[in-house]
């Protein structure tokens, strides 16, 4: 993500940003449809409701609890990274300037926004059921 940062080229950023992230998308969908529903689905899905086990391929509580940091880490690696060029003349011609206000000041896109967006969501769950936890 750092190298794309140099492209310059908010379409080819994009791309390369989707081609990261697209490994994480469906599996964090699937996730926050099934494991974020309520607090007690969360807390069944990470095996919280269930006696400690030792680490093994049949611990699909720990397998659960590993894809959900696999996602949460990419997604905010890319968000982390993912920037438009800090030359305002660079961003300009790159296509990274959508406007500019009344004030004179530029308003960027970022190019992991199309992709992260529909991430939100599925965020927002899992901080909703983690309040849960704690309420």
């Amino acid at each position: 993500l750092l190298i794309s940062n140099h492209l310059c080229d908010y379409e080819r950023e994009c791309r390369f940003v989707g081609e990261v992230i697209s490994p994480v998308s469906q599996p964090w969908l699937a996730i926050t449809s099934t494991a974020f529903t309520s607090t007690p689905a969360f807390m069944s899905y990470v095996g919280l409701d269930k006696p400690p086990v030792e680490p093994s391929s049949d611990d699909t509580n720990g397998q659960n609890r590993s894809q959900i940091m696999w996602c949460l880490d990419v997604i905010l690696a890319v968000v982390k990274r993912c920037m438009w060029p800090s030359d305002p003349e660079l961003a300009a011609r790159g296509g990274f300037l959508v406007c500019t206000t009344s004030a004179g000041n530029p308003v960027y896109r970022n190019p992991a926004t199309p992709h992260v967006l529909p991430l939100l969501p599925g965020l927002l769950a899992l901080c909703q059921v983690l309040n849960g936890l704690i309420n």
